[in-house]
């Protein structure tokens, strides 16, 4: 599936699983390949349901990117008392300068996880 606002998703990939433990604020968020040069690849867990905003800010501070995913509900399971969803985005990033940048994750506004990169 393509996008297009100010980057580009090749690919959205999602799945949703249940697991036990976890506090509705755990989550994962894994940026690979770092070092970067045409594409970044963002693996994005968390709770179930719900909009994730992305920016991508440089180490200035300026902000170089904005995209949001919509992690889906996951299964009813019982015994299971939370749930996780899971996304990987592909986003081209082969436009933006070489350097040092940051991907903050966004829930109702507040950051919930950040990553560093490197742009080659």
């Amino acid at each position: 599936m393509t996008l297009r606002c100010c980057f580009t998703i090749k690919r959205h990939t999602v799945a949703a699983s249940a697991y036990s433990s976890k506090s509705s604020d755990d989550f994962t968020l894994l940026l690979y390949p770092n070092p970067a040069s045409e594409e970044l690849q963002v693996y994005f867990s968390g709770p179930a349901g719900g909009e994730r905003h992305f920016r991508i800010l440089d180490a200035q501070g300026r902000e170089w990117r904005r995209f949001s995913t919509r992690l889906p509900a996951s299964p009813d399971v019982a015994g299971h008392a939370g749930r996780s969803s899971e996304v990987t985005l592909l986003v081209e990033v082969g436009e933006l300068p070489a350097g040092v940048y940051y991907l903050q994750c966004l829930r109702q506004g507040t950051v919930v996880g950040v990553e560093g990169f490197v742009k080659r």
